[in-house]
């Protein structure tokens, strides 16, 4: 073989080598940056309950699910609903699973 021919193949080789070394951290890269952010901490979310008795009860914590409730399914666990929100079929936006 021509000793040009083996120069030319060797960086053919390297460049080849070189790029798939890239393309390897990039992909690595890629899914280090979702799949980090799925274990690092969500935005902390803060509620104020308020007792029977009218004193308030501050819940905080991670918002994990929501769940939309028919305000009639409200009433019946006892809660109080705002006028004008007990229409058939309308719904108020419930907060659960805060951790």
């Amino acid at each position: 073989m021509n000793r040009q021919k083996v120069t030319s193949l060797r960086q053919t080789g390297l460049t080849l080598v070189e790029l798939m070394v890239a393309l390897v951290l990039g992909l690595l890269l890629i899914i280090a940056t979702r799949g980090l952010g799925h274990f690092g901490p969500s935005a902390i979310q803060e509620f104020t309950y308020l007792e029977d008795d009218g004193s308030p009860h501050v819940i905080s914590g991670q918002l994990r699910t929501r769940e939309t409730v028919l305000a009639s399914r409200l009433v019946e666990s006892g809660i109080e609903v705002p006028e004008g929100v007990d229409i058939p079929g309308a719904g108020l936006s419930a907060v659960a699973g805060l951790g």
